[in-house]
């Protein structure tokens, strides 16, 4: 069993006792009969303990418990102590409002569940006393995550090809080829937009690029994009899946920091961070070849998402209503169907997801193709390679530094051109580097031809260059400081007698070199147009490994769901019990008031021993009221004013169409001799105003005990 799943009884005996007197003395007339005097609210509690203690009122409340009840049970149990607006965003798309607080009040009236007051905010606790009773129920939650085997009818997906390893390699290549991509508003020029969709047609590329950009992998100069080497390298250290799964992180923080009703639109290394574990957890927690329909999908983040920092401040409805919140709400600014939807939409691009028939979706790992040992890339001339799907990543990336993107279909196909090698002679490589890289790829000595030309380009480029870097300059008596080991792991090259070019781009590491060596003034003369360096720390590393975790830690099944089987021996049969009650009130001489109140409780399965068939264990309260009853639809609204309750009504309109609300009360008005009702519609919406005789239903939801 999950730790913190009960309470203690003497904290389920306080809230209790804390009750008001009306509500406290209600709820043990029902189920201990009538009160006699004098009495002591201790006593009384202590005897209903005992009662709910006994085996037999255990047997016919396991009776009664339907898959409704064993769901959110499991749900109080799993999201541990939640609130009101905890529960209702669960089991958001399930339930109307009205009818997941009905099941809470009905699960209330029958002891299952109770509430306790935590800084001033409602949560749901399981009762203590029937711990034997709801540990099995709250420990089966198969059913809150709903999932179908995938079948030949279930398995069709929309005609998409996921972004894979090579793919990647292939946007990389296209955007290194490319300079000046965007126009100033950072949008695509309209050739170039033409240019990307036929390539890349499933692809949102903008996005793309901006996550590789914002996770620091590459980065705009001059209008150009330029490979951050360091960063790229441990990139090229994930797993193909965990390489997918960050760039998702970085589509999905970019996507939700641009929405424009954000308030919070900031982009972090942790908050990519923590999306990448959310994401890692979650294709973790889906089973292979079944589809989930979008509703289990939901229930997955949304555990994960809140376990990711179990320190993090509860995020809850500060009103003991039913109203909605989220913490995703709270770290990304943004909805939690906004969130997931943009999840599910990214990771379908990444080829981490697809969508079935179902309709729902089911994990899919394109990144995960077979790898073979025999090279996956091919020439197709001295200066043209086809690289396979199951290329590795390090060998397309490396390739995508001098080639440029000719193709892409099943496979794609880069060219070497002179202009894309001496792009990346700029970025430091040599005909040497790109000589290992080529036959890395294809498991073959180099093309001749090919050798030669990168040779004669590497000839042309270092006969004549503008550098970019530090400068050392150092008159001739102190050119000793130059061959010190300390400045000398510094130098580059030498571009003249006296001036060195410098490894990097950080002064202080070469001033503290140089001061080392016995140098007392270090001369750093800076134009007027050049800014000074900003320091940028960060306290994340850039890909930290991902790692799964056991889903049991977090309530979610580790395998899909056994078909049910039979009820055990001794079960009983809760249509028999709520008769075998109603035979007994049918014998009772009461009056129709109390009878009716007596045969709703059964029906709501509050009664579970025959000691509650009493006349005086009730207090009838009219809840509705409907056609020409006017007088009862005026004092069902008058009671559910004083009483702060919630009301349900229907009615039709104009052209006859049937309406239905769930409100807030405000108020009774006269109008021309009718009376209307005004509400604030639930959970959110304008104020109405209705009149009464319009009305064909009116009905008080009544209150928690426990408010």
């Amino acid at each position: 069993m999950r730790e913190g799943q009960f309470r203690s009884v003497s904290e389920w005996k306080s809230a209790l006792m804390t009750l008001a007197d009306g509500a406290f003395f209600d709820l043990i007339r029902g189920y201990l009969g009538d009160i006699k005097t004098p009495f002591n609210k201790q006593r009384l509690v202590d005897e209903l303990e005992s009662l709910l203690s006994r085996q037999e009122v255990q047997k016919t409340m396991e009776a009664y418990m339907d898959p409704t009840d064993r769901k959110v049970l499991a749900a109080v149990g799993l999201l541990g102590f939640p609130s009101p607006g905890e529960l209702a965003s669960f089991f958001e798309g399930e339930y109307s409002f009205a009818e997941f607080h009905g099941i809470l009040l009905n699960l209330e009236e029958r002891l299952l569940v109770y509430r306790f007051t935590d800084q001033g905010i409602h949560r749901f606790a399981l009762n203590p006393v029937l711990e034997n009773l709801l540990a099995p129920v709250v420990m089966d939650t198969d059913t809150l995550f709903p999932s179908y085997p995938l079948s030949s009818e279930s398995s069709a997906v929309s005609p998409i090809r996921p972004l894979d390893d090579v793919l990647l390699a292939a946007l990389l290549a296209y955007a290194f080829s490319h300079p000046e991509l965007h126009r100033a508003n950072g949008k695509f020029k309209k050739k170039t937009q033409d240019e990307i969709e036929a390539l890349f047609p499933s692809l949102d590329v903008g996005s793309l690029l901006e996550a590789l950009k914002i996770e620091s992998l590459l980065r705009l100069e001059n209008g150009n994009y330029v490979p951050e080497k360091e960063k790229i390298d441990r990139f090229i250290q994930l797993s193909p899946v965990d390489r997918m799964i960050y760039v998702a992180s970085g589509m999905v923080v970019q996507a939700v920091a641009s929405d424009s009703e954000n308030p919070l639109r900031r982009v972090s290394r942790e908050r990519i961070q923590l999306v990448a574990r959310l994401i890692k957890l979650f294709l973790g927690s889906l089973s292979d070849n079944r589809w989930y329909p979008e509703i289990s999908l939901n229930r997955h983040l949304d555990v994960l998402e809140r376990s990711l920092d179990e320190g993090s401040q509860r995020w809850a409805s500060a009103s003991p209503g039913l109203r909605k919140a989220h913490p995703i709400e709270g770290r990304f600014g943004v909805s939690p169907s906004v969130f997931r939807g943009t999840v599910y939409s990214v990771l379908e691009q990444l080829g981490l997801l697809r969508k079935v028939e179902g309709p729902g979706w089911t994990k899919y790992l394109a990144s995960e193709v077979p790898r073979s040992d025999s090279p996956r890339v091919v020439y197709q001339g001295p200066f043209s390679l086809i690289l396979y799907p199951e290329t590795a990543f390090k060998d397309a990336y490396a390739l995508a530094l001098f080639c440029d993107l000719k193709e892409v279909g099943r496979t794609i196909q880069f060219e070497i051109r002179r202009e894309s090698v001496v792009r990346s002679f700029d970025w430091g490589e040599t005909q040497e580097t790109l000589r290992r890289s080529i036959e890395a790829a294809t498991g073959i000595p180099i093309d001749q031809t090919l050798l030669w030309s990168l040779t004669e380009w590497q000839k042309r480029y270092a006969g004549l260059s503008l550098q970019r870097g530090l400068v050392l300059v150092v008159e001739e008596e102190r050119r000793y400081l130059v061959n010190a080991e300390p400045v000398a792991q510094f130098i580059d090259r030498t571009l003249a007698p006296g001036v060195y070019l410098l490894k990097g781009d950080d002064e202080e590491p070469i001033i503290q070199a140089l001061k080392k060596t016995g140098a007392d003034i270090v001369a750093l003369p800076r134009p007027p147009s050049m800014p000074p360096r900003p320091v940028v720390e960060s306290h994340h590393p850039p890909f930290p490994p991902l790692v799964s975790g056991k889903l049991e830690k977090f309530g979610i099944p580790s395998s899909p769901r056994k078909e049910d089987s039979a009820p055990g021996p001794g079960f009983l049969n809760p249509t028999e019990v709520m008769e075998s009650f109603k035979r007994v009130l049918e014998k009772k001489n009461l009056p129709k008031d109390q009878r009716d109140e007596l045969t709703a409780r059964i029906e709501r399965r509050l009664i579970v021993s025959e000691a509650q068939l009493v006349g005086a264990a009730v207090r009838y309260e009219k809840l509705e009221a409907r056609g020409l009853d006017y007088v009862g639809k005026v004092r069902v609204a008058e009671q559910a004013l004083s009483s702060h309750s919630l009301v349900e009504l229907f009615w039709r309109g104009p052209k006859g169409e049937p309406n239905r609300l769930l409100g807030n009360p405000r108020a009774l008005e006269k109008s021309g001799g009718e009376v209307k009702l005004v509400l604030d519609p639930v959970p959110e919406g304008e104020s109405l105003s209705i009149p009464i005789g319009k009305i064909s239903l009116l009905r008080r939801i009544q209150r928690s005990i426990f408010e």
